[in-house]
């Protein structure tokens, strides 16, 4: 069965103005999205760590001890593969592995 063109009627008009609100709506949740993806993504590599993953909200992960230094290293490692992000000498610096945020703030500012 062939189908049918569709045709805009003639007060249809083809391109609809978009509004300069519209756009900063659509990129704050895009930046909401994208913020709970790699915290989701963070949260499911860490919770081997910790019995509870709501642990690790707001707690100290290299400095309160949850994490050793292999698994800092297992944390770089995966950060570089599943958000293919390079991770440089420069970056390592525990105010960017030590919190759940600060692991996800960092993570966007490589993908950006």
């Amino acid at each position: 069965m062939a189908r049918q063109a569709v045709t805009p009627r003639a007060s249809t008009p083809r391109h609809r103005p978009v509004r300069t609100c519209e756009l900063e709506c659509d990129v704050a949740v895009t930046a909401v999205y994208e913020d709970a993806a790699v915290r989701s993504r963070v949260l499911d590599f860490l919770s081997r760590y910790v019995d509870d993953p709501a642990e690790l909200e707001g707690i100290q992960l290299i400095t309160g001890g949850v994490l050793s230094s292999l698994a800092t290293v297992a944390l770089v490692s995966h950060l570089e593969k599943e958000f293919g992000v390079d991770i440089d000498d420069d970056d390592l610096e525990i105010e960017n592995f030590d919190t759940l945020d600060s692991i996800v703030g960092f993570v966007q500012g490589k993908q950006a």
